[in-house]
Parts: C-alpha cells; structure tokens; sequence
C-alpha cells in the first residue's frame, strides 16, 4: 500500500505520533471527524475584515465542527465546516513539507512529531504565488494534542501590526 500524504511528508517521524492521529494521518481513504470548536475572532473592522476576505469562521462560544478528508491521487482536500461556514483547502507534498492551498494563499508547513501529538511550523505563506516577507506575512500558529481516541486542536491566525485576527480550537474525535 502507498504512503499516505503524511507518511511521505513526515517520514520515520510519523511513527512517534500517538495512536489516534497515526490512524487518521494513515488512512489511504481519508476520513472524517467532528467536535466542538470555540472561534475568537480579533477586534476591529480591519482583523473582522481580514478574517472574511479569508473565509474564517464567525466567533461563537461552541460551534459544531466537522472535517472531511478525501484522498484524490496525491493530494487530500480537506473541508472543515463550522456550523454552516466552509473552509476548503488541498494539501500535498513538496520537498518534504506539506503545502497548503487556500486560495489565494499558500502554507508551506514543516510537520513535527511528539509522543503528545503534532506540532505545524508555517515556514512560509504565499500570495497569488508570490512568497511574502515575513514582517507582511501572515503568522499561523497550530498544535495538536492527543487524547485518548480524540484530539485537542488549536489554531491562531493572526497579521503583523494587526494581532490575532481569528482562533479557533477544540476536541475532535473520528465521526
């Protein structure tokens, strides 16, 4: 059986991942999981602004999330619906990161295995193909921690001279 995208992009560092996400990250077939998120969003009409030009989802205390994964060659696309709002992206490897598409931006991430769960470095963020400075890029900071057969997930999305402009975190378990 072939490598799943994860497998190739973390390589012997796959097998230090905690059962729960080893399964997920090595499913030929993609998967699917849910929980329940909380989304902050920054203050202000210009991190309000940033967060929907970039399809973030709205602020709420406890939103209903579901993530689908499906495996097309050697891509997966992921769909993370929270409550009624889509976030779609594809994700694949290049030169051993894990690449990103939100259009119109790029993440290219280096992915790092604990005994704890994974840690997502975001080197580097492109937009419309053109890689930014990184005092005008974008900052992601996202961890994930296992938990028994589900997972803690956080995310902060945030712009240099603006702040936080969306997080988002929550437990999540297969669906």
């Amino acid at each position: 059986m072939p490598a799943t995208l994860y497998q190739r992009v973390m390589g012997e560092e796959f097998a230090l991942l905690p059962d729960a996400l080893r399964r997920f990250h090595g499913s030929p077939d993609g998967g699917a999981l849910q929980g329940v998120f909380r989304v902050e969003r920054g203050r202000g009409r210009i991190r309000a602004w940033l967060a929907e030009i970039g399809g973030l989802p709205p602020a709420s205390e406890q939103v209903p999330l579901r993530l689908d994964v499906r495996v097309a060659g050697e891509e997966e696309h992921w769909t993370r619906s929270f409550g009624e709002r889509r976030l779609r992206t594809r994700q694949f490897a290049h030169a051993g990161r894990l690449v990103e598409l939100h259009p119109p931006w790029k993440l290219r991430i280096r992915l790092g295995a604990t005994r704890a769960g994974m840690l997502l470095d975001h080197e580097r963020c492109y937009w419309c193909g053109i890689p930014l400075p990184r005092f005008a890029s974008p900052r992601v900071e996202s961890f994930v921690e296992a938990r028994g057969e589900a997972w803690f997930v956080a995310v902060t999305i945030g712009m240099p001279l603006f702040g936080m402009v969306c997080r988002y975190s929550g437990e999540v378990r297969p669906a």
